[in-house]
């Protein structure tokens, strides 16, 4: 088991949600400091703070902590917009562009996943 991939996994998850530290630690009941903590490397979540995490987000703990290189098929969506923002975050974009392109395909992948979820619902 690595913790490595646990910090830039909680970070990356958190940004294609286009949150901040602040919102994800109100939602987990911690303070924001104990959120930049865990995205650092500087401490580690206990275990119900880790599975907490992982339910919120919709992933295993295996993934976050990097045992499962991919996530569970139906969380491909975290897989791809976790690589999508490592390739914008090396292109010369601006910082604002790049925030609205992820949170457009992130909003995109949450619309084609509500209607795989409801059938009965028309494009």
């Amino acid at each position: 088991m690595s913790t490595d991939y646990l910090g830039p996994r909680i970070r990356n998850l958190r940004k294609a949600m286009q949150m901040s530290q602040k919102d994800l630690a109100e939602i987990l009941g911690l303070s924001r400091s104990a959120v930049a903590s865990y995205e650092n490397g500087a401490r580690y979540p206990d275990y119900s703070t880790l599975v907490k995490i992982a339910s919120y987000f919709q992933v295993s703990v295996d993934y976050l902590l990097g045992i499962d290189q991919k996530s569970n098929k139906s969380y491909q969506q975290y897989d791809l917009l976790e690589e999508i923002a490592q390739m914008l975050d090396a292109a010369p974009i601006d910082p604002e562009e790049k925030q609205l392109v992820l949170k457009e395909i992130s909003d995109y992948f949450k619309w084609k996943l509500y209607l795989a979820q409801h059938p009965d619902r028309k494009e």
